[in-house]
């Protein structure tokens, strides 16, 4: 064979493979893991239908869920958080009964096999915990009381495991609004470092920084700073940028994103905008839900129930401008996510018992999948 032959033969080959390459890496199935926390009976604000907590598998490139395991004995698990590929942290959201059984916070252990097991459980020290999040630079985790006012917080060791440190704060207060009789707090957010906290208190219009001590695990029990919203704004959840300089507040009552500065050394939060998150004329049947910063920080995302649409809001120098609707195809959108490598949001409707999956494309566009069924879907958490 000519030497002329050989180079054409080995170039052949050369493309083959690339060719073949580029055809197995296209082919890599799109799967993501989430555990979705639901609502599992009937409260005055929602017709609980879920099991538990379900661990499922999306496959966006043939559209189907796929639920692997549905962690049951559990009530209400309405908020969860994972705290290591071990353990999960969840509130188990309770309003009063006539045993007036408190809310409880649960921890599920995964095991060696892949089952799933309650290892813990305590109380709250009062009614329908919302939210838990936790921090894992201090391993601390903190709750928040819709009902009873009180901040509870905790720490794990090193398996994960709840030590004996359940503390709580209680807060009182209220505004102008009917359903602001009472402190409600719904929301709590570590700083990266642990060192502060923030909790949302949609009952008294306030937002709380607290100082926390990273060694000793402990809360101040007095606020840092107070930041004071509109009366009768209802501030229920809120996201941070990555630096930890801005702030967005998601009011559930007037519908509305505030945008504010945070100075962590102090807890200052500074008002600079604030916008509607509504395509029409507000009704009380319009109620704001979860809001989150795109993953490259480019754009704001808020759910609107009522509406049933999300809005996405451009950033103009930290600041959101008007924003683009979209359908989340189905009834009361409460939690959304972005997966973690920022190609898909996944949004939950509770009251349709559906999940609607979108491809985040560039320039901040959500082009709709396709829909899943789901009962009750809440929370939503990638494994």
């Amino acid at each position: 064979m000519s030497l002329t032959k050989i180079f054409t033969f080995i170039c052949l080959c050369t493309l083959v493979g690339i060719s073949c390459k580029e055809e197995k890496d296209t082919a890599i199935p799109h799967k993501y893991n989430f555990y979705v926390g639901t609502y599992t009976q009937k409260e005055g604000h929602v017709d609980g239908k879920g099991k538990g907590i379900y661990d499922v598998t999306l496959d966006i490139d043939s559209a189907k869920i796929t639920i692997n395991k549905i962690i049951t004995d559990l009530v209400n698990p309405s908020f969860l958080v994972a705290v290591d590929s071990h353990n999960i942290l969840t509130v188990n959201e309770l309003s009063p009964n006539p045993q007036n059984f408190p809310g409880r916070i649960s921890r599920l252990e995964i095991t060696a096999d892949g089952q799933y097991r309650k290892a813990q459980e305590a109380g709250t020290y009062g009614n329908a915990p919302c939210h838990i999040s936790y921090c894992p630079s201090t391993q601390m985790y903190a709750s928040a009381n819709y009902l009873g006012g009180q901040l509870i917080y905790g720490s794990v060791n090193e398996k994960g495991e709840l030590r004996g440190d359940l503390t709580e704060i209680v807060f009182t207060g209220k505004s102008i609004h009917p359903r602001q009789e009472a402190s409600h707090l719904h929301m709590t957010l570590f700083t990266q470092d642990g060192s502060r906290l923030l909790v949302s208190d949609l009952g008294a219009d306030k937002i709380y920084v607290m100082e926390v001590d990273p060694q000793t695990k402990k809360i101040a029990p007095k606020p840092l700073s107070i930041f004071s919203c509109t009366p009768g704004s209802g501030p229920r959840h809120f996201c941070m940028d990555k630096d930890e300089k801005m702030l967005y507040v998601l009011n559930e009552l007037t519908n509305t994103i505030v945008s504010c500065t945070f100075e962590k050394s102090t807890g200052m939060i500074t008002k600079k905008a604030e916008i509607s998150t509504l395509s029409s004329q507000a009704a009380t049947t319009k109620l704001a839900a979860h809001i989150v910063l795109s993953p490259d920080s480019k754009y704001l995302v808020s759910s609107n129930r009522g509406e049933n649409n999300l809005a996405v809001f451009t950033l103009n120098q930290s600041i959101p401008e008007k924003p683009v609707y979209v359908s989340t195809d189905g009834k009361t959108p409460r939690h959304f996510t972005f997966t973690r490598d920022g190609k898909y949001l996944i949004a939950g409707n509770q009251d349709s018992d559906n999940l609607t999956i979108y491809e985040w494309a560039t320039g901040g566009k959500l082009h709709k999948k396709f829909n899943v069924e789901l009962p009750t879907p809440v929370c939503i958490v990638e494994k």
